[in-house]
């Protein structure tokens, strides 16, 4: 577990990565369009008068704040409070990940336009139980499926 290394490599990657995107935005160039919009509060009214909308930016919101803290607490958790080891904690990480991952493919793929409210709905209804159960309750073995089942419904 060189971590030091690991930190570098990731960082080296990281910027390369950027850099090619940088180049790759610096030769696109995008025909302008000539289209009028409506003024920007205009706009949020329109959106601001469908309580499905505002209900899901919210849940939006939660849900990434939520996200963004499991991903930054997620391994410490494991490994102080579930008895799992390091290397182990980190695999439930990519568990973790790897539902996220898959729901939201999986989502895309077979949620059916039409039903997509009731779809994300009934989700997050079971992203809630098994995110409570996750930190609530210690299930030893199944620590792994629920990790995988929480991030997969989170989605």
């Amino acid at each position: 577990m060189k971590w030091r290394n690991a930190v570098v490599q990731v960082g080296i990657v990281v910027l390369v990565l950027v850099l090619v995107l940088a180049l790759l935005f610096a030769f696109i160039k995008l025909s302008p369009r000539k289209t009028t919009t409506e003024p920007y509060l205009d706009r949020m009214r329109i959106l601001t008068r469908d309580k499905l909308v505002v209900g899901f930016f919210i849940a939006t919101a939660l849900v990434v704040g939520i996200e963004g803290g499991t991903i930054g607490i997620l391994t410490t958790y494991l490994m102080d409070l579930r008895d799992f080891t390091q290397v182990t904690s980190k695999i439930g990480f990519l568990v973790f990940l790897s539902g996220m991952a898959i729901g939201r493919i999986i989502i895309g793929i077979f949620a059916p336009q039409e039903k997509i409210n009731q779809v994300l709905v009934t989700m997050s209804g079971f992203s809630v139980i098994i995110y409570g159960a996750l930190f609530l309750f210690d299930f030893k073995i199944f620590t792994d499926v629920e990790l995988f089942s929480h991030s997969y419904f989170l989605n």
